[in-house]
């Protein structure tokens, strides 16, 4: 699976590696699989880190099945928490349309960010 998830202890955070290339299911199985990780808790905020991707098959008909995915999710997982995502510059614009295109429908706060350390210092942050 393209998708490796893990808590991050000192932050307090899901952190996803997602490498090579990757599709919905690996998204909705990534996400599902949050639930069964030690020390996960509703609301935690996660680290999407797609600096590795090669390229991704995701069209504007998944975008909205992620939407309806983690809407249906959010009795365990929760809202309003944080989502942090590392892309590289070359799939930077295909990552932000493709999580601003679904995110104005997510109770979630985004921010794209091009290294891990800044989207770590951006979960660390109140609010």
């Amino acid at each position: 699976m393209p998708i490796k998830s893990h808590i991050d202890k000192d932050i307090g955070a899901i952190i996803r590696t997602v490498t090579g290339r990757f599709t919905l299911q690996d998204i909705t199985t990534a996400l599902d699989e949050s639930y069964s990780l030690e020390e996960y808790h509703k609301n935690m905020p996660v680290i999407w880190d797609f600096s590795q991707v090669v390229s991704f098959q995701v069209d504007d008909s998944d975008l909205k099945k992620i939407a309806n995915h983690i809407h249906g999710a959010r009795h365990e997982r929760g809202a309003g928490y944080k989502s942090a995502l590392v892309a590289s510059p070359q799939l930077e614009l295909g990552i932000t349309r493709m999580y601003m295109e679904i995110g104005e429908e997510l109770p979630i706060h985004f921010s794209i960010f091009r290294n891990i350390d800044d989207a770590k210092d951006w979960l660390k942050q109140a609010g």
